[in-house]
């Protein structure tokens, strides 16, 4: 069974519908504040991370690795040929072992909805996907950060807090998810690249570490 190393990097939609762009904020907790502009403050903040949400953003890079081969990375507004690297890097006779981190919670639902918001085909392969990765008991994703944590969705730490758990070298650069809508909007893609590609190395090296433990 070859395994597949996946990252993906997401900003919002730009052609976010208005109706859809106003549910959104409508939805949008700001708690006991009472203060016009604390609560537009809270909802500025909030609107900055809808690319994190699959109903307001789009997958605008993807990294994937083939077992301890390259890392590739794919960049730019094409959507749908994001999701053709993800099914051509886990094509085969046998499905692949999907090595994530977060990505049951995120990578791996993200593409789905974002597959089935663009007709992505072959649809029968979304739909196997579907089961073996995201349905219920789905088995064959390993989300090294469920791993590593228990399932506690509240304990902290980035995937290069953990490889430096571990003993992992991390590059030394300050690049986070959050920087990416920014990087976006200032078209420093090959920024967005860099960190999706370390990002998967990272994953490479994290599951060679557990590999024999999980």
């Amino acid at each position: 069974m070859k395994t597949v190393f996946l990252d993906i990097e997401t900003i919002t939609n730009p052609n976010l519908s208005p109706e859809l762009f106003d549910m959104l904020v409508s939805n949008i907790k700001v708690g006991n504040i009472k203060q016009e502009h604390l609560i537009a403050e809270k909802q500025q903040e909030a609107i900055a991370k809808f690319g994190l949400d699959s109903m307001a953003g789009v997958i605008c890079c993807v990294g994937t690795a083939i077992d301890d081969g390259p890392v590739t990375v794919g960049i730019g507004p094409d959507e749908y040929s994001h999701l053709t690297q993800v099914v051509e890097a886990m094509d085969g006779p046998e499905a692949p072992r999907l090595i994530t981190f977060s990505g049951s919670k995120f990578d791996a639902q993200y593409l789905f909805i974002r597959a089935l918001a663009l007709s992505h085909q072959p649809s029968n392969f979304w739909k196997h996907f579907y089961g073996r990765y995201l349905a219920k008991y789905g088995s064959l994703e390993v989300d090294l950060r469920t791993v590593l944590t228990g399932g506690d969705k509240y304990k902290t730490g980035r995937l290069e807090h953990w490889c430096r758990v571990m003993g992992i070298a991390v590059p030394d650069y300050a690049f986070t998810g959050a920087d990416v809508q920014p990087a976006w909007e200032e078209g420093r893609y090959e920024d967005i690249a860099n960190h999706c590609r370390s990002d998967v190395s990272l994953l490479q090296q994290l599951y060679l570490k557990m590999e024999d433990y999980i």
